[in-house]
């Protein structure tokens, strides 16, 4: 399957969404309910680590979808943490985040290149809380 969920590791405090080249949005809409039963699963804050390396151009609606499916209704996110996003991935987060501000939103994010910053990243929220 080219769209998967697990956890990062026993401690609960990340899931790894992870996308290869090619998916499709079908792909997504089966990890979709395994995403949202992880975040229930647990009262604690969990992170969303995307792992980006190798899934190719990403379509402009799937910022909008991760925010809109998980930041409004998943009240124990953390912190986004996108690894090896490219450029243009970037920008779409940039400009969702301009615009979520606008409205008194907030998307708590971090671009990564390397799983080991991507482990320093995990759970930091928690520790600056």
């Amino acid at each position: 399957m080219s769209v998967s969920v697990r956890w990062y590791n026993e401690d609960k405090r990340a899931l790894v969404l992870s996308f290869v080249a090619p998916w499709d949005w079908d792909e997504f809409a089966q990890v979709d309910q395994d995403l949202e039963y992880g975040f229930s699963s647990v009262l604690h804050t969990v992170d969303l680590l995307a792992d980006l390396r190798e899934a190719g151009s990403m379509p402009m609606d799937v910022v909008d979808l991760l925010a809109d499916a998980y930041a409004d209704a998943t009240p124990n996110i953390g912190r986004y943490i996108f690894l090896g996003a490219d450029e243009a991935f970037k920008q779409q987060l940039e400009t969702a985040e301009s615009y979520y501000r606008v409205f008194g939103g907030h998307i708590d994010y971090v671009f990564v290149e390397t799983m080991g910053q991507a482990h320093r990243a995990i759970g930091q929220l928690n520790r600056q809380r």
